[in-house]
């Protein structure tokens, strides 16, 4: 992944503009959407965004540089409910 792209997904993770949801990338509409953490990736880089799909397609995974085992990870971490902070924090320590 390239550094300034994972800078920019921890600062929107991090910035509390995104409301945080589990099980999807992104559930609801306009102003009440909530987020799984691969949800606000997909949402910054403007890839597309279904409503009730859990994990993003392999196109919009390649262009980010994240690998499936990553995503799946990422997406587990958020579904047991580590908030995005601590998610934001663990992108910060580890190599994506």
């Amino acid at each position: 992944m390239r550094q300034t792209l994972k800078e920019k997904w921890i600062k929107a993770l991090e910035s509390g503009e995104y409301k945080q949801g589990q099980g999807v990338l992104v559930r609801g509409y306009q102003d009440n959407k909530t987020f799984c953490c691969l949800g606000v990736l997909c949402d910054i880089t403007d890839s597309r965004l279904r409503q009730n799909t859990y994990m993003p397609g392999t196109a919009t995974l390649k262009k980010c540089g994240l690998s499936f085992k990553t995503a799946n990870l990422l997406a587990s971490k958020n579904d047991r409910g580590e908030s995005f902070k601590k998610i934001a924090r663990w992108l910060k320590e580890n190599k994506v």
